[in-house]
């Protein structure tokens, strides 16, 4: 058995969908909490003022993915 066929789905389809919640959903909902109106003017910087967030939850969405991972390899593992 391998890492790969434990994880149900492939792991490529995953974090396609990941990045698409994030983007779409997560991302979205920031601009228009942070940047109100400003991300509809013409012109505007809405796009960069939660730039700074992206890379935030780029990183947590990952290791926060890795952890669970991890701890279902571990649980397979030691067999609970």
């Amino acid at each position: 058995m391998t890492y790969l066929s434990v994880i149900p789905g492939n792991i490529t389809d995953i974090s396609s969908l990941l990045l698409q919640w994030l983007e779409n959903k997560v991302l979205v909902w920031l601009k228009l909490v942070y940047c109100g109106n400003r991300g509809n003017q013409v012109g505007s910087q809405g796009d960069t003022c939660i730039e700074g967030f992206k890379g935030r939850l780029l990183h947590f969405l990952w290791e926060t993915y890795a952890r669970v991972q991890i701890g279902q390899l571990f649980n397979i593992i030691i067999g609970i």
